[in-house]
């Protein structure tokens, strides 16, 4: 959890750690613990590899079946692997992902 807890706070430019989650309303919080989940969700699925090098798997077998997904960042405009899709779609609609400088 905690390796997520810091892919959150590395796109919210810490953010949501200065100010303390209680600080935000109760959307806010529930963005924030949504996308903390699908980041656990998305190294169960992935393998915590994409965590250290943001590299998914080439290809994986289960059972029978094999699949091979070219691995690499190919194919997502040069962006890490190492955030999940499902993270951003939850913290698009918090303004947490805004890269303005704030005013004084």
């Amino acid at each position: 959890m905690r390796r997520a807890e810091e892919v959150i706070d590395s796109i919210t430019r810490y953010t949501v750690k200065q100010k303390g989650l209680a600080s935000f309303d109760d959307f806010v919080q529930e963005q924030v613990k949504t996308a903390t989940a699908a980041q656990i969700e998305y190294y169960v699925i992935n393998g915590l590899e994409v965590a250290t090098d943001g590299k998914l798997p080439e290809s994986f077998t289960v059972g029978k079946v094999s699949v091979t997904t070219g691995g690499g960042s190919a194919g997502n405009g040069g962006r890490s692997n190492a955030v999940a899709p499902k993270v951003r779609a939850a913290l698009e609609q918090t303004g947490l992902l805004n890269r303005g400088v704030g005013v004084c």
